[in-house]
């Protein structure tokens, strides 16, 4: 069984596996996301909604940059909160970080996460990718979750063993 990012490719032409093979990342990208991703449900949107107010809420300059909202299997919501630490960055704690700890004390595998990055006066509030190191964590801990990400000005929900697709925005 072949396989190009994750996606198992024995049911696809040879010639046609060949050509996305080369595919520069963009349009490997956009092919991917449109076999694989899902669009948002009505809990899904909950999440965003309670990120977007916890963001509101608790985003504070050199301190806390990012949340996480998570929903668990059993539909319990987990938060989490960045903890910038802005002299030793390697020192910083991640929104995801937090979520998925709490879920995990309670045994609940995460079904659906979302990151809101929000600088206030700086930025407005906005979906973002899981950083390379919560990636890891949640293919690791949360290997069936779908990750709710911004694409082509949407919203959309994307298993996280994909996501490496997506690059973290680097603006602000």
């Amino acid at each position: 069984m072949r396989k190009l990012a994750g996606l198992n490719l024995s049911d696809y032409d040879p010639k046609f596996v060949e050509s996305i093979s080369n595919l520069p990342a963009e349009e490997l990208k956009d092919f991917l996301i449109e076999k694989v991703s899902l669009p948002l449900d009505d809990k899904d949107r909950v999440l965003v909604e309670l990120a977007y107010q916890m963001a509101e809420d608790l985003c504070e300059e050199g301190r806390h940059h990012t949340v996480c909202v998570a929903r668990g299997k059993s539909q319990e919501i987990y938060r989490g909160l960045q903890l910038n630490c802005s002299r030793a960055r390697e020192h910083s704690v991640c929104a995801e970080s937090g979520a998925i700890q709490n879920a995990a004390q309670k045994r609940d595998p995460v079904v659906s996460i979302v990151t809101v990055r929000y600088k206030p006066g700086r930025s407005d509030k906005a979906v973002v990718p899981p950083c390379g190191g919560c990636i890891e964590r949640l293919r690791r801990f949360c290997p069936d979750s779908f990750v709710i990400v911004e694409y082509q000005g949407g919203l959309i929900k994307f298993p996280v063993g994909y996501l490496l697709s997506f690059g973290y925005p680097t603006k602000n």
